[in-house]
C-alpha cells in the first residue's frame, strides 16, 4: 500500500470549496494568449508536441494544496485545461507534477454490500499501464473534476454523481460523503485525489451484467467503424453507461476491512495507485469513524 499510494487526510464533515475561477499557473505554461479569452486547444495541443484528440474542457486545480492538513481547510479552485493534464501525465511538464489537479474516485456500495471493483480499460501496454494504469485493478467510478464556475453541491460529489451514471449505469444514487483525499503514485494516474462515498439501490449482478451488455454493445459499433459521437448517441438512447470501457470486468468485494486488506496483500501487484489509496483510505475511515 506505501508504495503505490499515501493517505492525506480523513474527514470528519465535509470540507468548504471557493470557486476563483483563474487560470491556473505552473511551471512551463504555454502563454496566456492560448488560454484567453479562449481557449485554443488546437494551438494548446500543438504547443506541448500532443497527438490531437477530442477530449477538450477545463479541468479544477487545487491552488491552495497547503491547505490539505489544515483543520477547516476552504479549498480554492481555479483550471486548467484537459490539453495541460494530458501533457502532465505524458512528463512533458517535467517528473514533479506542476499543478494540483482535482480528481474524485468514488467506493461504490452496492445493496447487497458489495464495493465496485474493476479491471481498469484501455489498450495494455508498458506505457499505458504506467499512465493509465490500463489493466490494473480500480474503484468506480472515478474521473478528474471538471471546472464550473458553479456546482449543484461541491466538485467532488458532483463529479462522482456524474462519473457514477457515465461508468456504471442508470441506476439510483447516493453519494453519502467525502471520505478524505491521498496522494497517488505510479502505475496509473499520479496525484492528490479526493475519495468519497456512493451508495446505490443496484445489486452487484446488475452493475456487471449492466457492464458487460454495455461492453458488447460497444465492440459491436466499434467493429462497424461507428463513430464516437454515433455511439454515445445510441447509448443514449438505450440508457447504458457510456464509459462502461473505463473498468472491465467489474467485481465485487465484500465490504468489511478483513477482505479488503487480504485481498490488497495477496495481490499488489495487480493494483493501480489509485485503486490502492482509494481502498485503503476507505479502510483507514471505517476504522476511524464507523463501528
Amino acid at each position: 500500500m506505501d508504495k503505490l499510494a499515501r493517505v492525506i487526510r480523513l474527514f470528519s464533515e465535509s470540507p468548504k470549496f471557493t470557486i476563483e475561477g483563474k487560470l491556473a499557473n505552473f511551471p512551463k505554461r504555454p502563454n496566456s494568449t492560448l488560454y484567453l479569452p479562449k481557449v485554443d486547444y488546437d494551438k494548446l495541443t500543438e504547443s506541448y508536441g500532443l497527438k490531437p484528440n477530442d477530449f477538450r474542457e477545463k479541468l479544477a486545480v487545487l491552488s491552495n494544496p497547503e491547505e490539505l492538513n489544515s483543520e477547516n481547510p476552504n479549498y480554492k479552485i481555479n483550471w486548467v485545461t484537459s490539453i495541460d493534464a494530458r501533457a502532465a501525465n505524458e512528463r512533458k511538464l517535467g517528473e514533479k507534477e506542476p499543478f494540483f489537479q482535482l480528481a474524485a474516485i468514488g467506493v461504490t456500495i452496492t445493496k447487497d454490500n458489495q464495493i465496485v471493483l474493476g479491471v481498469r480499460g484501455g489498450e495494455v501496454t508498458p506505457e499505458r499501464v504506467q499512465q493509465y494504469a490500463s489493466g490494473l485493478y480500480g474503484l468506480a467510478p472515478g474521473g478528474s473534476v471538471k471546472f464550473k464556475s458553479i456546482y449543484m453541491e461541491n466538485p467532488i460529489t458532483d463529479t462522482l454523481h456524474d462519473e457514477f451514471h457515465e461508468e456504471i449505469g442508470n441506476f439510483e444514487v447516493s453519494v453519502l460523503e467525502i471520505l478524505g483525499v491521498f496522494e497517488a503514485y505510479r502505475p496509473g494516474p499520479t496525484g492528490i485525489k479526493f475519495v468519497g462515498e456512493i451508495r446505490t439501490d443496484a445489486t452487484l449482478e446488475q452493475i456487471q451484467e449492466t457492464n458487460m451488455r454495455a461492453n458488447k454493445i460497444r465492440g459491436e459499433y466499434l467493429e462497424k467503424k461507428a463513430s464516437t459521437k454515433d455511439i454515445r448517441s445510441i447509448f443514449e438512447y438505450l440508457k447504458l453507461p457510456i464509459d462502461s470501457w473505463e473498468h472491465s470486468p467489474i467485481i465485487g468485494l465484500p465490504n468489511d476491512k478483513g477482505s479488503m486488506r487480504k485481498f490488497i496483500e495477496v495481490q499488489p501487484q495487480s493494483f493501480s495507485g489509485i485503486g490502492a489509496g482509494a481502498l485503503g483510505l476507505y479502510m483507514q475511515y471505517i476504522s476511524s469513524f464507523k463501528r
